[in-house]
């Protein structure tokens, strides 16, 4: 009967440890990227974030502005003062965009 205890025992402990170990691993999540709106820019213009990563855009204009991707793969729609846009990037690579109501208006961001 001491032999099963002590097995029982065992297993828990490997059991646990395993589990601490993989969410110790893991890590808290990293912080999204934020890229301001102001002064008709995107601030910065270029932004770096990991695979599965978030990228928030933040319109402080008194002007309405878009986030458009240039493949046209997203598009935040107008962003009055004050709005928010989001997006996780799960891909590799470079995604360019721009404004989609001031065209001279760009940024970059890098997947890594």
């Amino acid at each position: 009967m001491k032999r099963y205890a002590f097995i029982a025992a065992t297993i828990s402990v490997m059991l646990l440890a395993a589990a601490y170990g993989l969410s110790a691993a893991e890590g808290p999540a990293d912080p999204p990227v934020i890229v301001v709106i102001e002064g008709s820019a995107f601030s910065p213009e270029v932004a770096s974030v990991k695979v599965g990563g978030e990228v928030v855009w933040k319109n402080k204009d008194a002007s309405s502005h878009s986030i458009t991707a240039d493949d046209e793969s997203f598009d935040s729609g107008s962003l009055n003062q004050g709005d928010e846009y989001r997006r996780k990037f799960t891909k590799a690579g470079t995604v360019k965009y721009s404004c989609g109501i001031h065209a001279y208006m760009s940024g970059k961001i890098e997947v890594r």
